[in-house]
């Protein structure tokens, strides 16, 4: 008689235990794959709105006439004298803002039916500016989420009297930030 060759318990287990690593291998590298794809997906999606924000604000500085004032955060930009009066109207202003809590960038210009206030240029606009924004007479559009924070330099102590702006544009999304980086000049040369 002849025995019957079968499986013991031990081959058992060790087949299926090693079936279990293989497919746990496997599974493991799906999700790698699945976890790499979202990544660079959220990776495009912020360069690509950091470059999209990053021409906005460079096209409103190159057509601006003059920068009123630059800061951590803020960027005030005099869009040209509209009514040739040799003033700084606030309907001539555009306030570029970043709020770091809610990590948006916004544009502010007067309201429709605001009253419109010409300035000297020795004023200080930011401090104008946030008045006027806090009376409601200035409307925030909001031109971006995701934004930590900005930085604008002008190549002159005096922003008025500066010709080029550098711009540096912090974007997060989740734990990935991209940083938008230019330098900009005015086309019409300031004050």
């Amino acid at each position: 008689m002849h025995a019957r060759r079968g499986l013991t318990l031990l081959e058992l287990l060790i087949a299926v235990s090693s079936t279990a690593v293989i497919a746990l291998a496997g599974a493991a590298m799906l999700s790698a794959l699945g976890y790499a794809a979202s990544e660079q997906r959220d990776l495009r999606a912020v360069v690509g709105k950091s470059l999209a924000v990053g021409a906005r604000v460079g096209a409103e500085i190159r057509e601006a006439h003059a920068i009123l004032a630059a800061e951590n955060n803020l960027l005030i930009l005099w869009q040209g004298d509209w009514n040739d009066d040799q003033q700084v109207d606030l309907s001539e202003i555009i306030r570029l803002d970043v709020d770091a809590v809610d990590q948006t960038l916004k544009a502010y210009t007067i309201g429709t039916g605001s009253n419109d206030v010409a300035y000297a240029l020795t004023a200080d606009f930011a401090a104008e500016t946030q008045a006027r924004i806090d009376a409601g007479d200035m409307a925030g559009l909001n031109w971006s989420r995701d934004v930590a924070a900005a930085v604008f330099t002008p190549n002159n102590a005096n922003p008025q009297q500066a010709r080029l702006v550098t711009v540096w544009i912090t974007f997060n999304a989740g734990s990935l930030n991209e940083v938008y980086a230019s330098a900009v000049a005015l086309r019409d040369g300031g004050v």
